[in-house]
C-alpha cells in the first residue's frame, strides 16, 4: 500500500476482522484504486483447534455492522445492518461458526445469536461511530458490491 493513500484515509480504524473491506471503501472512495482479485488467497498459519469460533464470528459481525455504520449511506444503514444480523443468527444456528464442523448431525441450542454491538458493553461504540461517521458516496458501495461478478483486472 502506498503510505500516502493510508495517511490520506486515516489508516485503519477497525480492529482486526473486516478492517480490510473498511479501509478498501475509504480508498475508493479517495479516488485510490485497490486490486480485487478473488482468485488469491492468503494462508494464516494458526493452531485451528481449540480456538473460539463462537467469539470470533462475534467481533466479524460486531465489525461488519461498524463498518456500515460509519462508511454506509445512512437510507443504506438499517437494511445492511438487519441483513448482516440475519446472515449471522443463520449461520450460528446451522453450525458455521467452527471450521469442519459436521453440519447435517450436529444438534445446537435453539438461542439467538447475541449481537455485540446491541450488548451494553458495544453501545459504548456508538458515540465513536457519531463523532467518526464519514459515509462513502452510493457509487463506491456499488463499485464494491459489484466486485463479485467483475473482479478488478490486473
Amino acid at each position: 500500500m502506498r503510505a500516502a493513500a493510508i495517511r490520506q484515509v486515516e489508516g485503519f480504524v477497525l480492529d482486526y476482522y473486516y478492517e480490510e473491506v473498511e479501509l478498501s471503501l475509504r480508498l475508493w472512495d479517495a479516488d485510490w484504486s485497490v486490486i480485487h482479485d478473488p482468485s488469491l488467497s492468503i494462508v494464516h498459519h494458526h493452531e485451528w483447534q481449540g480456538r473460539d469460533w463462537t467469539a470470533l464470528n462475534r467481533k466479524i459481525l460486531r465489525n461488519t455492522i461498524l463498518a456500515a455504520m460509519l462508511r454506509y449511506p445512512a437510507w443504506l444503514v438499517p437494511a445492511a445492518v438487519s441483513q448482516y444480523a440475519r446472515n449471522h443468527i443463520r449461520r450460528s444456528r446451522a453450525g458455521f461458526d467452527e471450521p469442519n464442523a459436521v453440519r447435517a448431525t450436529r444438534r445446537r441450542p435453539r438461542r439467538l445469536a447475541r449481537l455485540d454491538l446491541c450488548s451494553g458493553r458495544r453501545a459504548r461504540k456508538l458515540p465513536y461511530v457519531v463523532r467518526h461517521r464519514r459515509p462513502v458516496r452510493w457509487e463506491t458501495i456499488q463499485h464494491w458490491r459489484g466486485l463479485r461478478e467483475q473482479p478488478t483486472p490486473l
